[in-house]
């Protein structure tokens, strides 16, 4: 790929789209995305209103004593959360030393505001490895992911089962489409090889002879 630097700084452009797309489409798809985060506010929030007000604590009869189990569980998983599962989640299968190294890519975003790292080692060589993250994209390999799932949203994807050796060239601003209406530009770098993953991700690769550690790093902007 190319590896140019700009002189420019970087500015992300995610609003890339491939062709014509409806309003329901795009409404479609943002639906899928942030409905169930929805839903489980609502429901933290609702049952934190009955611990509140006292409802919970009231003398229920019938179906209705169904409902207090449920209300505990709705108040107290917001706590659960933000104090066990997204610290946990944020820095998903990486070390220490990986979380505090600067990753190539950090200087795009200085200071985040919100910031994850997450890496995973794969029983094959870096060699084996890459190639088919290079080809991830909705309008190439896809993102092995679930296709079902992805596809509820409208992002018509189809992953792929083998190297596609046209798929293997990123260039700089291109966009890496994650929905056909919406995708990340592959930022500038002045690091040969394979950068491009930072599209979605800052990735070192770390190379032995059977085994490869990826390590991807997202950055959040302040008030973004």
């Amino acid at each position: 790929m190319s590896t140019e630097p700009s002189g420019a700084p970087y500015q992300p452009d995610q609003t890339n789209m491939q062709g014509e797309h409806s309003l329901a489409e795009i409404i479609r798809g943002v639906g899928v995305m942030i409905s169930p985060s929805l839903l489980l506010v609502l429901f933290a929030a609702l049952s934190t209103v009955g611990m509140l007000s006292g409802w919970v604590f009231r003398r229920k009869v019938g179906p209705a004593r169904l409902l207090r189990p449920l209300a505990i569980v709705g108040a107290v998983l917001p706590w659960v959360y933000a104090f066990v599962i997204r610290p946990w989640h944020l820095r998903w299968g990486a070390t220490d030393e990986e979380i505090n190294k600067a990753l190539p890519g950090d200087e795009l975003v200085p200071e985040p505001g919100i910031e994850s790292t997450r890496a995973i080692t794969v029983n094959a060589p870096v060699e084996e490895v890459w190639p088919w993250l290079a080809q991830i994209g909705q309008d190439q390999g896809g993102l092995y992911s679930y296709e079902w799932l992805e596809n509820l949203a409208g992002c018509q994807m189809r992953n792929a089962d083998r190297i596609h050796p046209e798929w293997q060239h990123r260039e700089t601003g291109e966009t890496v489409f994650l929905h056909p209406a919406y995708g990340p530009k592959v930022p500038p770098s002045s690091r040969a090889g394979r950068s491009c993953w930072r599209a979605v991700g800052h990735s070192p690769w770390s190379r032995s002879t059977r085994r490869t550690r990826g390590c991807s790093c997202a950055r959040v902007r302040r008030g973004a």
